[in-house]
């Protein structure tokens, strides 16, 4: 007999190991009171917590719990140390199954709601409860216009990203011609310099050409003054040439002295005599011509008359 209920008592806590979900809650609770539960779930396991067959609680693998979503009689829901921990306003009379279907297992519990006030407090004790309910529900309306308002900032938002996509694509399709521009005054580019090369090499070959006669021309030069150099001729020429650069200038002057002096003793005989215009005049002891006229005055200036010195005092 022993040894069946030591089997029981490991098939039991096999069975509690395997499930890996417990619930402890209280067997009886005052009716309309608040009250709680806790239950032990694994790390990291998903579980949904039903009262009397109604999904008040919803538990992720994220560690999340989402509770006002389903029932407006849980009060507050959070995991603590793997333990999760939930809080009900208050029940009504009766008998309710508190079940947990988890990821890791499941388990249940039965909970009894007992009458522990005097019918005259009830009414009372429900007018809390919907006051709290209703203030909840409230709450719950606030957020539902928060998030249909933050649902229209979304759509507001995306509405601008397609516009400025639709822009984007514009400003492409602009960039794309300008581009088509630039390959096409590039190409003209390419042609302008071909063109202007071509012409460039046609004007160096012509400056090339001038060059090449002009440095014939000069060879030709050299070539004439060179042969002038050999030909004893041009010799004396220079030479004589050279001494003469020195002298030009005095021996020019000598030149016209010579043939002055030369002319004149070649044709003195044959130029008319003057006769000068003292000829036949008296003349005095100094051989110079003496005039009447000069004379006279002389004699007036000596003999006081009208040409006489005026005295002085």
């Amino acid at each position: 007999m022993a040894n069946k209920k030591l089997i029981l008592a490991s098939i039991l806590l096999m069975a509690a190991l395997v499930s890996g979900v417990a619930i402890d809650a209280p067997q009886a609770t005052p009716a309309y009171s608040s009250w709680g539960f806790s239950v032990d779930m694994p790390s990291g396991a998903s579980a949904t917590v039903s009262i009397g067959g109604d999904k008040v609680v919803e538990v992720y693998s994220s560690g999340a719990v989402v509770y006002g979503a389903f029932s407006p009689f849980i009060s507050d829901a959070f995991i603590f140390n793997g333990t999760l921990y939930v809080y009900h306003f208050g029940l009504k009379e009766g008998t309710y199954t508190i079940s947990v279907d988890s990821s890791d297992g499941t388990d249940s519990s039965e909970i009894k709601a007992f009458k522990a006030v005097d019918e005259s407090f009830k009414d009372q004790i429900i007018a809390d409860v919907d006051s709290k309910v209703n203030e909840r529900m409230s709450k719950f309306d606030e957020y539902d216009k928060k998030f249909d308002s933050q649902d229209v900032d979304n759509k507001e938002f995306w509405r601008r990203i397609n516009e400025n996509t639709d822009n984007i694509g514009l400003f492409t399709g602009t960039v794309d011609s300008l581009k088509g521009d630039v390959s096409s005054l590039s190409g003209k580019l390419d042609s302008a310099s071909l063109t202007l090369s071509g012409e460039i090499d046609s004007i160096d070959s012509r400056v090339a050409g001038l060059e090449g006669v002009q440095a014939e021309e000069e060879a030709a030069r050299l070539a004439a003054e060179e042969e002038a150099k050999k030909s004893p001729i041009a010799g004396m020429v220079d030479a004589v040439g050279g001494v003469a650069g020195g002298l030009v200038l005095p021996l020019g002057v000598l030149v016209v002295l010579i043939i002055v002096v030369g002319a004149v003793l070649v044709f003195k005989d044959r130029l008319p005599k003057l006769e000068s215009i003292y000829a036949g005049q008296e003349k005095d002891e100094y051989n110079l011509p003496v005039s009447r006229e000069d004379e006279a005055i002389a004699e007036e200036v000596l003999s006081g008359g009208k040409w006489a010195y005026p005295d002085k005092e």
